[in-house]
């Protein structure tokens, strides 16, 4: 006999599986970059963040391993506890440089860069103005900082103006918005959102995870591609710096 507390749990699955939504692990077998196996087949991976192929390049895997015998594995407890390893000032250092910032802080993963960073800006007396396509992490995030969410339409400058000219009670007003849309594609229009922000005092974080590596001259991203770098308050990233010089886009 079950916990008759959690029955709901059963009962909510087979509603899923009724309607077509249940999903299962599938055990990889084995994995080189673009190519993987999976129950035996050999099947083209077209569905990986692994976009630069950097996962799986030598260069990337010998750094790592001789990382390993240095430093052992994981931080064994966070930085401000158990102190700050060298190579987190050196990568930080890094990215700052190339992406021409005043500084930059490392995350374990895009998610947990907007669940960490969102609730350090905004709180209960400000407003979070959000493109309605924008990935899931950023939602999380506003609703983590207990700030008013308002979405405005997707890549839609008259209805982001909107909501910008009636916020002026809110302390502080921060626009977010991803630059390359994960599962659209499309592009943030980010000089005429950088004007918006400008005209009428808000603060603008970008999220480049799609962006970085790809669009710029040097890589940085839309932002840079846009000439906008410089007006950005926060960039998130999830890419640090091409292996190969990317060329114009």
């Amino acid at each position: 006999m079950g916990n008759s507390n959690i029955n709901f749990l059963a009962e909510e699955l087979l509603e899923i599986q009724e309607k077509g939504l249940f999903r299962q692990f599938k055990t990889i077998q084995s994995h080189s970059g673009e190519w993987i196996t999976l129950g035996g087949n050999k099947l083209l991976n077209l569905c990986s963040n692994n976009y630069l192929g950097l996962a799986n390049d030598p260069r990337v895997k010998e750094a790592a391993a001789a990382a390993l015998e240095v430093y052992g594995f994981g931080a064994t407890a966070s930085r401000l506890i158990v102190g700050n390893y060298e190579l987190y000032d050196q990568l930080e250092k890094e990215i700052a440089l190339f992406k021409g910032t005043e500084g930059a802080l490392v995350f374990n993963s895009g998610y947990a860069a907007n669940l960490g960073v969102i609730p350090v800006l905004v709180g209960r007396e400000d407003i979070v103005i959000s493109d309605k396509l924008n990935h899931a992490s950023i939602v999380d995030g506003i609703i983590l900082s207990r700030a008013e969410h308002r979405r405005y339409k997707h890549r839609d400058l008259v209805s982001l103006e909107n909501i910008l000219k009636n916020c002026g009670m809110y302390r502080r007003k921060l626009i977010i918005t991803d630059t390359v849309f994960s599962m659209d594609g499309d592009l943030a229009p980010l000089k005429e959102i950088v004007q918006l922000k400008e005209q009428y005092g808000a603060l603008l974080m970008v999220d480049e995870a799609h962006g970085g590596g790809v669009f710029g001259s040097s890589g940085r991203g839309l932002a840079e591609a846009a000439g906008v770098s410089e007006a950005i308050d926060i960039n998130m990233g999830t890419s640090v710096r091409p292996l190969a010089e990317p060329g114009p886009m």
